[in-house]
């Protein structure tokens, strides 16, 4: 903000308010509690089952390490920190790009498969147990709707991770 340039500033009313910190709250509750479900039940972390989950998904079963950051909404060096906690636990596997030497690959190795299999059921029951199951087909709709509109303007206004 440059000195004598006046911005006017529209504030939240009472109940924009109340939507806001109500999100904010959610997110700080539920995250932390899946986060604690999933290491409870098999030492795992959120962020490692969001990696598992992307490169379940990928074809191949493969993602070069700078995409898998995109898909997380992570930096270059938080990936690289959990691919490397998930290659020690061996469910991941870092392999050299042929064509780009300077690039990696993450693979999702059989043995990884197997722990995401054995993590999904006690994940799900808990995003259904805190969320889903507390909301009506309509409420669902909404958080979809709610979850794209921001998602896309995030996205719009986001760059490149680093």
């Amino acid at each position: 903000m440059t000195m004598g340039r006046f911005v006017t500033t529209q504030w939240l009313n009472d109940q924009e308010q109340a939507a806001w910190r109500g999100w904010l709250e959610m997110y700080r509750l539920l995250i932390p509690a899946l986060d604690r479900q999933l290491q409870n039940d098999s030492a795992a972390s959120l962020t490692d089952f969001e990696v598992l989950v992307h490169l379940s998904e990928a074809p191949g079963r493969r993602l070069r390490m700078s995409d898998l950051a995109d898909r997380t909404l992570a930096t270059r060096s938080a990936i690289t920190r959990t691919v490397d906690r998930l290659v020690a636990r061996g469910w991941v596997q870092r392999v050299r790009c042929d064509d780009d030497q300077r690039g990696y690959f993450a693979d999702l190795t059989d043995r990884g498969i197997e722990e995401l299999q054995g993590m999904a059921p006690g994940h799900v029951m808990a995003v259904r147990s805190f969320l889903i199951d507390l909301l009506d087909e309509q409420e669902i709709a909404a958080l979809h709707s709610i979850a794209e509109k921001v998602r896309e303007r995030m996205s719009a206004t986001r760059g490149p991770a680093t």
